[in-house]
């Protein structure tokens, strides 16, 4: 059994190693949510001793060890969404840059909601995107405006202001 006053006092060191020597990550990859914890150093007795730690409270870690480049030598925590809920739950923003603890939090608040576009609906938009005002395009997909113009921008699927130009005009620019 986990003790709950040790976990809460390995999560708040984790919290000042991660501010300090860490790298956060987290977001929204192609099929689902991600988020990264790593602690990089060129001690391997120090990533053993990170290591032992979030072990005696139950955490995986694994430790990335290569002497021909301490450069990129670290341990990464491979419960990174316990992680994220355990610095929550003890208050550890205070540790962080805001930056950071946006990158905690700000992928996953209550209520965001982003939907991955399927391949039908990105042909079906290419098929059809000068035929509909960009407000029946949202709701024809069910999604805000805004997400209608982010798509049509990464597709490039631009429209032209103003009355289409005749091939005739086209010609004589």
């Amino acid at each position: 059994m986990i003790n709950e006053k040790e976990l809460e006092k390995t999560i708040v060191w984790l919290a000042g190693l991660l501010s300090t020597d860490g790298v956060v990550q987290a977001g929204q990859g192609e099929q689902q949510k991600y988020c990264f914890f790593v602690v990089y150093s060129t001690e391997q007795d120090w990533l053993q001793v990170i290591h032992d730690r979030l072990r005696d409270v139950g955490l995986k870690s694994k430790i990335h060890w290569n002497p021909e480049d301490l450069r990129h030598c670290r341990i990464q925590i491979l419960d990174p969404f316990r992680v994220r809920e355990l610095l929550i739950k003890y208050d550890c923003e205070k540790f962080f840059n805001p930056r950071k603890w946006k990158r905690i939090i700000g992928a996953y608040q209550a209520g965001v909601h982003r939907r991955f576009w399927t391949l039908e609906e990105e042909e079906w938009l290419k098929e059809n995107y000068m035929r509909y005002s960009d407000n029946e395009l949202a709701k024809k997909f069910n999604r805000s405006v805004g997400a209608i113009l982010q798509k049509r921008y990464q597709l490039k699927l631009f429209k032209r202001r103003g009355k289409m130009w005749r091939e005739s005009q086209m010609q004589k620019s």
